[in-house]
């Protein structure tokens, strides 16, 4: 039986047509570029040393951080119409958590929607579940989630050209916070071996 979270990658790269840039994607000037109607986003300013925030996740509940302490963390900002980095992302995330093996009851991976007009908590939450059961997907108000970037020197932005057409550009590093709360590391797109990379990173904040 195929993997479900393939299966999801391959189906999202077929089905999107919203651009998703990479991590050292340039900010559209303030201005707009020729045939932009509007830009909205945030630039990243440098990352907190511990990072909070608290989101609405799926289930009608909220996510808090700080609830998460004792535990690693694996944050990945992006969003669901996401046509490649995103759903390459979570399925690497999702073999990460695989290879983990017993460890894995100890890491929480969270998928925090950039795109928050389309991506209801909701939406976000099966989205990031269809990848893996444990996983939590949250939305919120631009302005919550434009701060929870902000705690990881993250960027977004969405851009409307004069049909009203949106195109979403962000950052996709992973990024890995520690038991204790602080932000740890952050593992930059284009990563070879990204499972791996993701797995190994938590095993040694875990001291495993």
């Amino acid at each position: 039986m195929p993997d479900r979270g393939l299966t999801i990658a391959l189906l999202s790269v077929l089905a999107c047509t919203s651009g998703c840039a990479p991590r050292d994607a340039a900010q559209p000037g303030a201005g707009g570029s020729a045939g932009t109607a509007g830009v909205s986003g945030s630039a990243g300013s440098g990352p907190a040393a511990v990072p909070e925030f608290r989101l609405a996740r799926g289930d009608s509940g909220t996510f808090d951080l700080r609830n998460e302490r004792g535990k690693v963390v694996v944050v990945f900002f992006g969003y669901t119409s996401c046509p490649d980095v995103c759903p390459t992302t979570l399925v690497n995330m999702a073999d990460a958590h695989r290879r983990l093996g017993t460890l894995g009851s100890r890491v929480q991976f969270v998928f925090v929607t950039v795109d928050p007009d389309r991506d209801t908590p909701g939406r976000t939450m099966a989205y990031a579940r269809g990848f893996d059961s444990t996983f939590v997907g949250l939305s919120g108000d631009s302005a919550s989630l434009a701060a929870a970037r902000r705690q990881f020197g993250a960027q977004a932005w969405i851009t409307r050209d004069k049909t009203g057409a949106e195109s979403v550009a962000h950052s996709s590093a992973v990024y890995i916070v520690a038991p204790d709360g602080r932000l740890a590391r952050t593992l930059p797109d284009g990563m070879e071996d990204g499972a791996r990379t993701v797995a190994d990173a938590v095993k040694e904040e875990l001291g495993a």
